[in-house]
């Protein structure tokens, strides 16, 4: 809060840097997941707030590297089949919550910039998180995400064409 009041960049860096690190640095090693998923939830929500408020590509890419590259570290190094309900469920969260993210980084940019928007984000969040998904799940299962996301993506396209904004054509399509 203070960090959009004030606008201060660097504070709001500061912060998700250092909440996205303490439960890492504290870490007993016990492999309380579901855990530790959730406080990083919480903390994406709060990225998601001032996404809303502010376009700052940095937060967003610091909540982004520590939620995926922790939750990839995890997928690929300590996952089992039992653990599923608990890894599908925090990529599905944590996947529509940077969708949300990356298309409020476009409509909050100022009119100078309009129509601007973070293609790395963009294309790195459908890589990172099928990534991760092809850990949990394989063949039609597999295919299903697949459909599903795929279907998420048509229907963020589709609001975007309700706000006839010529500015965010290359986004729509």
């Amino acid at each position: 809060a203070l960090a959009i009041l004030q606008i201060a960049r660097a504070l709001a860096a500061l912060g998700a840097t250092g909440g996205f690190l303490a439960p890492l640095l504290v870490s007993t090693g016990e492999g309380r997941v579901a855990m530790l998923f959730s406080y990083y939830l919480l903390l994406n929500l709060g990225v998601l707030g001032i996404a809303w408020f502010r376009a700052w590509r940095e937060l967003n890419w610091i909540a982004f590297a520590f939620t995926f590259g922790v939750m990839g570290v995890w997928a690929f190094e300590s996952y089992t089949p039992s653990r599923f309900l608990v890894g599908q469920g925090f990529l599905a969260a944590f996947w529509l919550l940077f969708l949300g993210v990356s298309l409020l980084y476009a409509l909050r940019q100022p009119d100078a910039r309009r129509g601007i928007f973070d293609t790395t984000l963009m294309f790195a969040l459908p890589l990172a998180a099928f990534g991760i998904e092809s850990r949990f799940a394989d063949g039609v299962e597999l295919a299903f995400a697949a459909v599903v996301a795929a279907a998420a993506y048509l229907a963020s396209s589709a609001l975007l064409l309700q706000r006839r904004d010529a500015a965010l054509a290359v986004l729509t399509e």
